[in-house]
Order: structure tokens, then C-alpha cells, then sequence
């Protein structure tokens, strides 16, 4: 699009006595940037990385859609409802797979540590897709645990504070 120079131009005005009420102009111009009204799901470069078989990287893909806000649980959720957490039955469906290709998958995206299982649900490692900006400090402990690397893709301060809270916990155990 070019940007042109334009005006908007509006006039409120009595029309009974011609009498101008107020009035105004404004300038218009294209924005540097703009929105979309659609829900993102943000794939990192560890997952592109890392998942070199591209078929297992678009049902990764497809999965991301089930993301739950905060956690990175897979989840079929809907507003005012409790999420239901995903399982393998569930994924073949969503991706319209066999079970048996769904373990395939599962298994595949656990060896990679793109899929984590923890207390019975999967949840996706939020260093190679998020929905939310963050995750959940509670979540992110038991991350750790089953993928230590998740560590070295945290801000320098995050990093710097788990540290510390780690240190306290190793003192506190002793």
C-alpha cells in the first residue's frame, strides 16, 4: 500500500439554520504494523530444530491448537467449562490417526522432549511451542525435572533467580 498523504474531513452542523455545531479533521495514515483477529500459536526454533521429521513436526503443529493458556497442558477446553486433558484417544482423533500412529508420534515427541507427561497429562515444552507469553512457575519446575535444557532458553534474570531458589533448596535439604 502506498502512503499517501489523506485527511479526514467532518462537519456537524444544524440543519435547520446551517448553524456549525463543531467539526473537525484528522490525518490518516497507514500503520508500520497491524493487527489480526485470529488466536497465534507460537512454534520456536528448537522445535524446528530438533523434530527433523516433518511429518511428526505438523502433527506437533496441529497439537499446539489444544494448547491451555498458562500451563501448556493439552487440553479441549471451551469458555465456562472444565478443561478435559488430552489423551492418546483424543490426539488420534484430533489428528485423524490411528492409535497406533498417535503412539508413533507420542513416542517420538517424548524422545525429542518436545512432549512432556506429567501426573498422567501431556503437556508441550514450552521451549518449542507456547500459546501464552509465560508459563506457570509451578508447571515450569516439573518441566525442568524431565528436560534440565529448558534452562538455557530462560531470561538471564529468570535464569538467575531459579538459580537462587535452587542454592536455597539444596541448604534447606541438608
Amino acid at each position: 500500500m502506498k502512503n499517501q498523504k489523506l485527511s479526514s474531513i467532518f462537519t456537524i452542523l444544524d440543519e435547520k439554520t446551517g448553524e456549525v455545531i463543531s467539526g473537525g479533521k484528522r490525518s490518516i495514515s497507514i500503520p508500520n504494523i497491524v493487527g489480526f483477529s485470529q488466536r497465534f500459536y507460537k512454534v520456536s526454533q528448537r522445535a524446528i530444530d530438533v523434530l527433523t521429521n516433518y511429518h511428526h513436526l505438523g502433527k506437533f503443529c496441529k497439537l499446539t491448537e489444544n494448547i491451555e493458556y498458562d500451563t501448556n497442558r493439552l487440553t479441549i477446553s471451551a469458555v465456562g467449562t472444565k478443561p478435559i486433558i488430552i489423551n492418546q484417544t483424543d490426539m488420534a482423533e484430533i489428528l485423524g490417526l490411528t492409535t497406533r500412529a498417535v503412539t508413533v508420534l507420542v513416542t517420538y515427541l517424548k524422545d525429542k522432549r518436545a512432549l512432556l507427561k506429567i501426573k498422567g497429562a501431556y503437556y508441550i515444552n514450552p521451549t518449542f511451542a507456547m500459546r501464552s507469553q509465560g508459563i506457570s512457575t509451578e508447571c515450569l519446575e516439573e518441566m525442568i525435572e524431565l528436560d534440565p535444557e529448558i534452562t538455557e532458553y530462560l531470561s538471564e534474570r529468570d535464569k538467575s533467580t531459579i538459580s537462587i531458589l535452587e542454592r536455597a533448596k539444596l541448604i534447606k535439604s541438608r
